[in-house]
């Protein structure tokens, strides 16, 4: 068994050097809690060392511990995050999250142009076309507001969506069109 005196020596050039090693282990990490663990293991390891065989230069040897220490942390560090990456994987399906993200891409290009072409109409045929498909108001309701027949509505209305669906199928070139006057996907996922 070591006495006292070289248990305290170990403490005491660790407590001196603490201020440098904490510098030098900052240079290879950024967060304060991962400096303050490997900090810790480096001066338990040390302590553990010097009671198995003396310690003749305790700064150096702190050094040392500290680079392994720090090697060892990143290493078991980034093993835990591909595991975490791993484990992710299992968990997502990745190919229906791709598809997600082309869907939203596809259909925000179908609003973009649709909103080009809905720009492109003529004043009335634009206010039906805006009032029947945003506001979902009935053909009778648009015709009393624009003082128009139901029938001359619905004409406007008819024209200004193929208007619109056209300006689709030629800018995207792969689509076809429902009875309703909306742009389907004709693609495979």
């Amino acid at each position: 068994m070591k006495s006292p005196s070289n248990k305290c020596r170990i403490f005491s050039s660790f407590i001196h050097n603490e201020s440098s090693i904490r510098h030098f282990v900052s240079k290879l990490f950024n967060n304060r809690n991962d400096i303050d663990d490997i900090l810790q293991e480096t001066f338990l390891r040390t302590f553990e060392a010097d009671k198995k065989n003396q310690i003749h230069e305790p700064k150096a040897y702190l050094y040392r511990v500290a680079r392994n220490v720090a090697t060892s942390y990143r290493s078991n560090k980034h093993s835990r995050f591909t595991e975490y990456l791993e484990e992710l994987d299992i968990v997502l399906d990745w190919d229906k999250i791709d598809n997600c993200v082309e869907s939203n891409l596809y259909a925000q290009q179908k609003l973009g142009i649709y909103c080009e072409a809905i720009a492109n109409l003529s004043p009335q045929i634009r206010k039906v076309v805006l009032l029947r498909k945003v506001y979902d108001l009935p053909v009778k309701e648009i015709a009393d507001r624009l003082d128009l027949s139901a029938s001359t509505v619905e004409k406007h209305l008819a024209k200004g969506i193929r208007h619109c669906n056209k300006a689709i199928q030629i800018r995207l070139g792969d689509t076809a069109v429902n009875r309703h006057g909306t742009a389907r996907d004709r693609r495979t996922p």
